[in-house]
């Protein structure tokens, strides 16, 4: 993973987070963030879901073939 600064956005770059990145809120509420080929995916934490972005319109899809994370196991073993 690669960090940088976008010092005129005031955000933080991240680069080549292949290996996972999960925000999570003062409430517990988690959302996890992967890059793929050409692609990110994201999903709410404890759905089982995930979903891939068009980079191209916004849009979201479901991905039935996503890896299923626990981010409490650090095991990398795919869900049922």
């Amino acid at each position: 993973m690669k960090i940088e600064i976008a010092e005129s956005l005031g955000f933080l770059v991240l680069k080549e987070v292949f290996s996972g990145l999960m925000l999570e809120t003062p409430e517990g509420n988690q959302i996890a963030l992967c890059m793929r080929d050409g692609t990110i995916e994201y999903s709410v934490l404890g759905t089982d879901q995930w979903y891939t972005i068009d980079i191209n319109t916004g849009e979201s899809r479901a991905n039935e073939t996503c890896w299923k994370i626990d981010m409490h196991d650090s095991s990398g073993d795919k869900g049922d």
